[in-house]
């Protein structure tokens, strides 16, 4: 349906079919219009000012732990645990009894082996 500026008649009653009738006739109006090339495009213009920093989000969630951060964190710990144990001096003298003497070194043997 060709466009019609003499649609609609005043206090006519209004329907959709009619009204798609006018806006398909004007599309093929402004499709009919012929165009030229594209003309070279056009310097840019100046930057527009910063905008301001919105609001922080909310934290996401932990991300996976890498096994190099696993071991790094397991060796810090480890670490500082063999601080714990040098207050404690390890016997040293002899013991007389051969019984003793098996357990004070087994005790020496544990205490150097905490500060491992």
């Amino acid at each position: 349906m060709p466009f019609d500026p003499n649609i609609p008649e005043h206090n006519a009653e209004l329907t959709s079919a009619m009204f798609r009738g006018q806006f398909t006739g004007l599309k093929d109006l402004i499709d009919a219009i012929p165009t030229g090339q594209q003309g070279p495009e056009g310097p840019a213009g100046p930057q527009g000012p910063a905008g301001s920093e919105g609001p922080t989000g909310p934290q996401g969630p932990p991300g996976e732990v890498t096994q190099t951060d696993l071991n790094n964190a397991q060796l810090n710990t480890l670490g500082q645990c063999s601080n714990n144990s040098n207050a404690v001096a390890t016997v040293g003298t002899p013991m007389a009894d051969p019984d003793v003497e098996t357990l004070r070194q087994k005790l020496d043997e544990l205490i150097n082996a905490l500060r491992r």
